[in-house]
């Protein structure tokens, strides 16, 4: 961003209201800037409708905002690894998989420093396991203020696998999300995969969010600040609920699942909900409980009709745990990044 040094009556210097020129001098605007420079020589001329007031005219008597163009955040991207997608306030740079695969990719930003940007990122869920629902992939937001450019370099992380109702092992974790800056480092974070749902000889795991327990064993442990913990089991009949960004797993009742913890809504990207866990696998004749709110995957039901649902893609839901032998857990949703950019 160019510093005129040159302030408007609003308290900002000119260069964060409009655009630095890109091409050759064309136009003299007859105003002169404290630094020596004509407008014309730092910024482009307006090319579409009247559309800003800057409450300062030139010498001329045309307000600066008649022959400028109206600044705002530029932003560079690969779009075949990132979309837009907008709402009246925002629009959302999205980094996402849809066929569930890690995705590595690099988002530029510049003339930021009059805006207020942010990010959500959501790291892979965790595999449903032998009656556990995984858990959410943990969740992180950032607001980004102050900051005229930087590079962001992100590695959204795919779900862990389920595991089958006859394996003593708990599903699979979900894999970090993480999010670098080339200049602003004490901003980089990782949202933490969400925990593998247990099973009947296997705790659930920490994670993110904590995957489902069942029987005697224990629900594993949510990430502060990024989700919470997993359900209880009941008996070796019915499997916790995997933990979600914005509740605990729900725990096993008599044969019945517990429901997965709810995701929910970032600040930074009203689209969806995110980080839902997976519900609890159930067995004998009752079915599995639902999968959390924001992509948890479905518990399955004792037969071999019914079987769990993976958490979705692009959410970081949990797997739903299993209830019988003829299925495997779910697998667990993968993350998403995105940088939220004032319209």
């Amino acid at each position: 961003m160019i510093t005129t040094n040159y302030l408007l009556p609003n308290g900002k210097d000119i260069s964060s209201l409009y655009l630095p020129k890109t091409t050759a001098k064309t136009t003299n605007s007859n105003y002169i800037l404290e630094n020596g420079q004509d407008l014309s020589d730092i910024f482009e001329k307006y090319t579409t409708n009247y559309a800003n007031n800057s409450g300062y005219l030139l010498s001329t008597g045309l307000d600066v905002s008649t022959l400028y163009e109206k600044g705002g955040v530029v932003v560079q991207y690969d779009s075949a690894k990132c979309t837009i997608e907008s709402d009246t306030s925002y629009n959302y740079y999205v980094v996402k998989s849809a066929n569930g695969s890690q995705v590595t990719t690099s988002i530029t930003f510049s003339n930021a420093i009059s805006f207020t940007l942010g990010y959500v990122a959501v790291a892979g869920g965790g595999g449903g396991g032998s009656r556990g629902g995984g858990g959410a992939g943990g969740m992180v937001e950032q607001m980004l203020t102050n900051i005229s450019s930087d590079t962001i370099t992100i590695v959204v992380g795919p779900g862990g696998t389920g595991s089958e109702a006859a394996n003593s092992s708990a599903g699979t974790n979900g894999t970090n999300t993480t999010v670098s800056f080339t200049t602003n480092t004490l901003l980089n974070k990782t949202a933490v995969g969400g925990g593998g749902g247990g099973s009947n000889a296997a705790n659930g795991k920490n994670g993110g969010s904590g995957g489902g327990s069942v029987g005697s064993y224990t629900p594993g442990t949510g990430t502060s600040g990024q989700g919470n913990n997993g359900g209880d089991g009941y008996l070796i009949s019915a499997g916790g609920g995997g933990g979600g960004a914005f509740s605990i797993g729900a725990d096993g009742v008599n044969r019945l699942g517990g429901k997965g913890g709810d995701g929910k809504i970032s600040a930074y990207y009203s689209i969806n909900a995110l980080a839902g866990g997976g519900g609890g696998g159930a067995t004998l004749t009752d079915p599995g409980s639902s999968g959390g709110i924001g992509g948890g995957g479905n518990g399955g039901k004792y037969n071999s009709v019914t079987p769990p649902t993976a958490g979705t893609n692009g959410t970081g839901g949990g797997g739903g745990g299993v209830g019988t032998a003829f299925h495997l857990g779910g697998k667990g949703g993968s993350g998403i990044f995105v940088l939220a950019v004032p319209i």
